[in-house]
């Protein structure tokens, strides 16, 4: 009897050791993902990740239509909810309607297009380049090529359209780096001259002044109504192509491009007229700005 229960003894302190080793090895481990870098290790599905580590819900992102061009140049969009697609070389804008049917709604021709945009008619303005000219097509799309052209500026491309609560036309050019101001009566006016040779693309902050990035000093410039200029931002890179503002004000560009450097030569205090020119030379050199 006692061998029986020294046994059960010995059993019930072997059963207890092993629950408590097995309570200590199954202790749970934290995990805590916290950064950016923590969540794009996994697979984002329904959500995006901001820079602070913030898990936000995403946008939904919907296939309205496949085209057959090799690639899409510019889109629009009316109130109606119609979506206007331009791009490839076939001179080509596409119509795709809240019931994603497709149709050809305009043919520009050989040319490529890289800007369209709805005024509050619902017009749609269709800038095509090379020897840049604006389209002004109704939205029924009842008129011929000839009676389409709006506005022809001396100016090889057409990169960027905005229109105003007063259906004035902003056009931003290339070559020239200007951007034109038309009225809702076809009246056109240089608006702004820049130092740059191309402005890529042109919106409207929150107070009406017009945000414009530049290619090949790769500028951000603010322009107020009267056309009055301020450099933003200058960046490192030779070209804004997009520019974006959020409801804080707060801008964001895309820049795209090589470095651009700066090639100084330190002007000498005596010397002959020769070495005068060759600095003069070097100090109007147009590869132009520091790296930061």
């Amino acid at each position: 009897m006692m061998k029986v229960l020294q046994n059960r003894f010995f059993l019930t302190i072997t059963a207890l050791l092993f629950v408590v080793s097995i309570l200590i090895s199954s202790t749970p481990k934290i995990i805590s993902y916290k950064s950016q870098q923590d969540f794009e290790k996994g697979k984002a599905n329904g959500v995006s990740i901001t820079s602070e580590g913030e898990v936000r819900l995403a946008p939904k992102v919907e296939e309205l239509y496949k085209t057959q061009m090799p690639f899409i140049w510019s889109c629009a969009a009316d109130k109606t909810e119609n979506v206007y697609v331009a791009g490839g070389s076939e001179g080509e804008i596409f119509r795709i309607d809240s019931k994603k049917n497709a149709t050809v709604f305009f043919d520009v021709g050989k040319k490529q297009i890289y800007a369209m945009t709805v005024d509050k008619q619902n017009n749609l303005f269709v800038g095509t380049s090379p020897e840049g000219t604006v389209h002004k097509i109704p939205k029924d799309g009842h008129v011929n090529l000839k009676e389409a052209e709006y506005f022809d500026p001396d100016d090889l491309y057409i990169w960027s359209l905005l229109v105003d609560d007063s259906d004035n036309l902003y056009v931003a050019t290339g070559e020239k780096g200007n951007i034109y101001k038309v009225d809702s009566k076809g009246k056109s006016s240089l608006f702004y001259a820049s130092e740059d040779i191309h402005i890529r693309k042109i919106i409207f902050d929150q107070n009406g002044n017009i945000i414009a990035g530049t290619s090949n000093k790769g500028m951000i410039i603010k322009i107020d109504q009267q056309g009055q200029a301020f450099v933003l931002y200058d960046s490192p890179l030779v070209e804004i192509t997009d520019l974006a503002v959020d409801k804080g004000g707060n801008i964001f560009a895309a820049a795209a491009g090589e470095a651009r450097i700066q090639r100084t030569t330190r002007r000498a205090s005596t010397g002959t007229s020769e070495q005068d020119d060759n600095n003069e030379n070097s100090d109007n050199d147009e590869n132009v700005l520091d790296l930061p």
